[in-house]
């Protein structure tokens, strides 16, 4: 599984850094022509809608097919990014779609995919998860003594 390559969003704001002069295009490589298009991605989109964790249940029971995985340095420890295609839409935050990311770096997702690379078992995408994900739902102790409901996610390709 390959580490991802993506650019991210500038320091800067202005775009005009890293668009080519006009008619320079037309003169550039396709190599620079690359290049040039990484740097304004971040700004364009991806055309991929992150699903939010409290909405991630919408995948419960859905078939999906991963179609990238990266693993990515978080603020709160290593976690895996799913690029996922679905058969049909759902909705996220108000936006129909059938291409999300998912992200997860607990004990669900991100230690079942690490746990697969550890045995040499690394999922080659695409990758069909049949029964999309699956959830645990628990109680834990919060540090003020109260229990709080809480979900694990977990990819379901039995």
């Amino acid at each position: 599984m390959a580490k991802s390559t993506a650019t991210t969003t500038p320091e800067t704001t202005d775009i005009a850094d890293f668009v080519p002069a006009e008619g320079v295009l037309s003169t550039m490589d396709f190599d620079a022509l690359v290049a040039s298009a990484a740097n304004i991605a971040p700004w364009i989109g991806s055309g991929w809608t992150v699903v939010p964790t409290k909405e991630q249940s919408k995948l419960e029971g859905v078939p999906f097919v991963i179609v990238d995985i990266a693993e990515r340095a978080g603020d709160f420890g290593p976690y895996y990014s799913l690029q996922v295609r679905l058969r049909n839409p759902i909705v996220i935050d108000g936006t129909e779609t059938d291409r999300v990311v998912i992200n997860d770096g607990s004990t669900g997702i991100y230690e079942q995919l690490s746990s697969m690379l550890d045995n040499g078992q690394a999922p080659q995408v695409p990758y069909f998860v049949s029964h999309g994900l699956n959830a645990s739902h628990y109680k834990y102790k919060a540090d003020d003594g109260t229990e709080k409901p809480a979900t694990t996610f977990y990819l379901d390709a039995r």
